[in-house]
């Protein structure tokens, strides 16, 4: 979070030895970074002569023109913590076109593409669409929701995206993901990592009916939504054969987000069930 110090590959679990370098001898990320901050503006709109797009949830204004009509594009959102993204379009006189909204496939269902990974209990609540608090009428292409109207000045198109948290599974090809789940809420995942939880990450079963509570703690790592439950907790006697388990609350953060408070344990993947018990001296 710094902006001097980076991971050139990303894994998805942690003994603790994992950590963040200052420098690489292939450093694409900061060149990436700066090019992607300077680029921004067109990957969040695209215009055609007869649509808009809006592809990325980000706050902020545009112009476009559609028929000599200039169009001012205000974005509002506080995407990805919040799933309301409200878009108002102020056109000079009244403008006839299409606002092509990105559904992004998390809110349809779908987990990623290719069917690799898959929601365990895709809740079904949809994503609404509304103009001026009423309900839009619209159509589907190409995973955008198309609103093809006039357009008055004031005007506000304001998308709603469910940001219940999901359990992700592998398909059982992927071996190493068997009898473990993974976390998301919106378009991000989640990791438990033992900065948040008495320094350890790796003693923990997820239950399968787990309730999830979700808050934005403003002071943690610039401000995230964290995730809560309660787990089962494993510990090994000091006979080394004896094995208890404890109930606590466990805090699961953003994936991207850990390792910026020193090296410790992290897990993406969390285990449903004790397989095997590792005794480290």
């Amino acid at each position: 979070l710094s902006g001097d110090h980076f991971f050139y590959g990303n894994p998805l679990a942690s003994n603790g030895k994992h950590f963040r370098r200052e420098w690489f001898g292939t450093a694409c990320c900061p060149a990436n970074i700066a090019r992607l901050v300077a680029s921004l503006g067109d990957y969040v709109y695209g215009v055609s002569d007869k649509g808009l797009w809006v592809n990325l949830f980000v706050g902020s204004t545009t112009l476009v023109k559609f028929s000599k009509t200039d169009v001012p594009i205000k974005l509002e959102t506080n995407y990805p913590w919040e799933g309301k993204v409200k878009l108002t379009v102020e056109p000079k006189s009244k403008a006839k076109f299409g606002v092509h909204v990105r559904i992004p496939g998390w809110a349809q269902g779908e987990a990623a593409p290719g069917g690799l990974y898959l929601f365990e209990n895709d809740s079904k609540i949809p994503f609404t669409l509304s103009i001026n608090g009423k309900p839009a009428v619209y159509t589907m292409n190409k995973g955008y929701a198309v609103v093809d109207r006039e357009w008055k000045k004031g005007d506000q198109l304001e998308l709603t995206l469910p940001m219940d948290v999901k359990r992700i599974v592998a398909r059982p090809e992927l071996k190493q993901d068997i009898d473990r789940v993974a976390l998301q809420r919106g378009p991000l995942v989640y990791c438990v990592e033992g900065a948040d939880n008495n320094g350890k990450a790796w003693d923990l079963i997820l239950p399968d009916n787990a309730p999830f509570k979700a808050s934005f703690q403003k002071d943690l790592l610039e401000g995230v939504v964290t995730i809560q439950f309660q787990a089962p907790t494993v510990q090994v006697g000091k006979d080394g054969l004896s094995v208890n388990t404890e109930v606590k609350t466990i805090t699961a953060i953003p994936y991207y987000a850990w390792c910026n408070r020193g090296q410790n344990p992290m897990q993406v993947w969390l285990p449903k069930k004790i397989k095997d018990v590792k005794i480290n001296n």
